[in-house]
């Protein structure tokens, strides 16, 4: 066989296999660079690093708090907030949950799981994994990547997220119910 043509064949196993890989393979690294990364991203960015899977015990589970973005129009040091939804349909994993900006309250504090499933009513699905748990969605419009870990110390949920290739995103987020 003509080497050309063995190459272009090698090149496509190789990206079948790639397509074929499980989601979420990996941690993200580097999160915590430059002038998005003052002392509160940098101690949740180290909490992220040295944290575990998420408790398949605590699912269901609301959490919220705090999440700081590092995008255009966005001080990264002002602190936003979030509330996310971890649940269980059919024996599967998803979640939802939102963002909510310029807030002089927290307003997911009080909310609790039966509120929560009223209020986030998409279902995004989520690889359980050992280390960590992931979600992705890649269509156009909303492509996103999350990153889930627990504290063991705290208990609540870490989350590192991207939206497209130059938002950021660092949550600590308790438990609420």
């Amino acid at each position: 066989m003509p080497r050309p043509i063995r190459r272009l064949l090698m090149g496509l196993f190789c990206l079948l296999l790639l397509g074929a890989a499980p989601r979420g393979v990996g941690l993200p690294t580097n999160v915590c660079l430059g002038a998005f990364c003052g002392p509160a991203q940098s101690e949740i960015w180290s909490r992220f690093q040295n944290a575990g899977g998420l408790d398949p015990g605590q699912i269901p589970g609301v959490f919220s708090g705090v999440c700081y973005h590092h995008a255009k129009y966005l001080d990264p040091h002002q602190p936003q907030y979030a509330g996310i939804l971890i649940d269980r349909v059919d024996g599967r994993v998803f979640f939802d949950g939102r963002f909510s900006f310029f807030k002089k309250r927290h307003p997911y504090a009080g909310l609790d799981l039966a509120a929560a499933r009223q209020w986030f009513t998409a279902r995004h699905h989520v690889d359980l994994l050992e280390r960590y748990a992931y979600s992705e969605a890649e269509d156009s419009r909303s492509s996103y990547r999350y990153w889930f870990r627990q504290d063991p110390d705290r208990g609540g949920l870490l989350v590192v997220g991207y939206f497209g290739f130059t938002y950021t995103i660092l949550c600590d987020l308790s438990r609420n119910a």
